[in-house]
């Protein structure tokens, strides 16, 4: 929990900021809150939790948080064009 809860506050915050609620699936939508998630956490890991943030840590972070931000959002986005297109 140590290591999740300055990520899962951030998560939080970039949620409500964007409002997340209101288009969910939209790229944009997965891409602010994935930012905000991974500074707002990096921040709060820092400077609340007294954790470390080695850059190996900073990066694999990075790239699994837009990863599940964006990719599935990316997969619902190429799943909905294909059904529309065969509406």
């Amino acid at each position: 929990m140590r290591i999740s809860a300055p990520f899962l506050i951030g998560l939080v915050i970039g949620a409500i900021t964007r409002k997340a609620w209101l288009h969910p699936t939209s790229l944009v939508t997965g891409l602010w809150v994935g930012v905000a998630t991974l500074v707002i956490g990096m921040l709060l890991r820092r400077f609340v939790f007294d954790d470390g943030t080695a850059a190996v840590f900073v990066l694999v972070t990075s790239a699994w948080i837009i990863g599940l931000m964006v990719g599935w959002r990316l997969v619902w986005t190429g799943i909905a064009k294909v059904v529309d297109s065969r509406t």
